[in-house]
């Protein structure tokens, strides 16, 4: 009989004290590999797509007291989590499900669905590139998932081999939520309030906005040529020109940017410009 350290080994202790193991077929390994794939790759699919905008900006204060804010995106996980179920029911019907006995008992092992949550923050990255960014790194993990996956399904591996692969996938991504931390946490803008102009921090789809070219965290300094310092001076410009508006911006980049287009007749506040709202003295 050929010798397996890892298995034999440890079968020999499990048995020691009244517990004996079958042999583990890699087959289950790799379908947690592709499973595992299927879940990165959705979520790359839904960081592509997110609303990068953000319908509702966070608002929250520094330790100074300054207003900040930080846009989040949210993702429900299912993943799968192995119970023991007494019988050997899972085994007489699926030829590789592996067995473990318990004294006289025997028991499978049941996966069954978990829900952990996921939770990406940007406080200082514009989130359009930020969700991209991550989209793409987990599109290569998602890649690296499924070769490991294909070789494990032709190559002769361990179960050991194929859990410690499948450990290597989970780490690198978490290694790719530290990176984005890390990353942000480095940059220097930041989306705080402003002493001069009024802060853009969030951009409505499908509203005059969108014709106005402008981006998360840029500052209106003027509408309709007048200078504007609050969100209510900003608004009672825009009743001046019921049907047009025209801004003055400085960009993230400290460059100074005209734009103009027309709004909707008589609703203002459908501009679809975000911006910090007024603070109650």
């Amino acid at each position: 009989m050929d010798y397996e350290p890892g298995i034999n080994d440890g079968g020999g202790a499990l048995q020691r004290h009244g517990v004996a193991m079958t042999s583990m077929s890699g087959n289950l390994v790799v379908n947690g590999l592709l499973l595992l794939a299927i879940v990165l790759a959705a979520t790359a699919v839904l960081l592509r797509h997110y609303d990068y905008e953000g319908r509702s900006p966070q608002l929250q204060p520094d330790q100074r007291g300054k207003r900040l804010v930080r846009y989040q995106w949210q993702q429900l996980l299912v993943l799968p989590v192995g119970v023991l179920v007494p019988g050997d029911w899972l085994h007489a019907t699926i030829s590789w499900w592996p067995v473990f006995m318990v004294g006289e008992r025997s028991f499978s092992i049941l996966l069954l669905p978990l829900l952990v949550g996921t939770s990406v923050r940007v406080y200082k990255q514009l989130p359009q590139i930020a969700w991209r960014q991550l989209a793409a790194r987990y599109g290569w993990v998602t890649l690296a998932s499924v070769l490991v996956a294909i070789i494990a399904r032709f190559a002769v591996l361990s179960p050991q081999w194929l859990l410690a692969l499948m450990g290597l996938i989970v780490v690198l991504t978490w290694g790719i939520l530290a990176q984005h931390r890390y990353h942000d946490r480095h940059q220097q803008f930041r989306y705080s309030d402003t002493e001069q102009g009024v802060r853009v921090i969030g951009l409505r789809p499908h509203t005059p906005a969108d014709k106005l070219n402008l981006d998360l965290g840029d500052i209106i300094l003027e509408c309709n040529r007048q200078p504007v310092n609050t969100e209510a001076e900003f608004y009672a410009a825009l009743l001046k020109s019921p049907t047009y508006v025209h801004l003055k911006v400085r960009n993230r980049q400290q460059e100074l940017i005209i734009t103009e287009t027309a709004i909707y007749n008589g609703a203002p506040h459908e501009l679809g410009i975000v911006l910090f709202t007024d603070q109650e003295d």
